[in-house]
């Protein structure tokens, strides 16, 4: 995604096809599987700016702004973890915001309003809060 993403910002050709043309696979040496977190905080703020950057029209708009939101969830609960209850509210409120319809949203905010002790505990062991590799560093050019 992010690699299509930056090349298109170079001035790299496009075009749409309906055929799936790529498919991801997962394995077992995948960093999903071998770093034992599913939130990892650099990549979840990264994908928040990339998202937050770009801007579609009809369905594409809405897809990437649920996701964006749902990503932003995910960044409210690494910020509660990491002890930023205020940055965890900001995150939260710019999630409902941009998808209101979103039950697990609601309920992720309502858990951080009533509970969020046990909502930093649940996901303490899922949020990786350690930096990124400087591969990752040299791969995401800072703007």
């Amino acid at each position: 995604f992010n690699v299509f993403l930056r090349a298109l910002e170079e001035g790299a050709g496009a075009w749409y096809t309906p055929e799936p043309l790529l498919q991801y696979r997962w394995h077992a040496q995948s960093m999903r599987h071998t770093d034992g977190a599913t939130l990892t905080g650099y990549m979840v703020r990264d994908l928040v700016k990339l998202l937050d950057r770009r801007r579609f029209r009809g369905r594409h708009e809405q897809l990437r702004r649920r996701l964006l939101a749902y990503n932003l969830r995910n960044l409210a609960l690494i910020s509660l973890v990491e002890g930023d209850r205020s940055g965890a509210w900001c995150a939260m409120r710019r999630a409902l915001a941009l998808h209101p319809q979103g039950p697990s949203l609601w309920r992720s905010a309502l858990q951080l309003a009533l509970q969020p002790g046990a909502l930093r505990t649940r996901y303490a062991d899922r949020v990786n809060l350690s930096p990124p590799s400087p591969s990752w560093q040299l791969a995401v050019p800072r703007a």
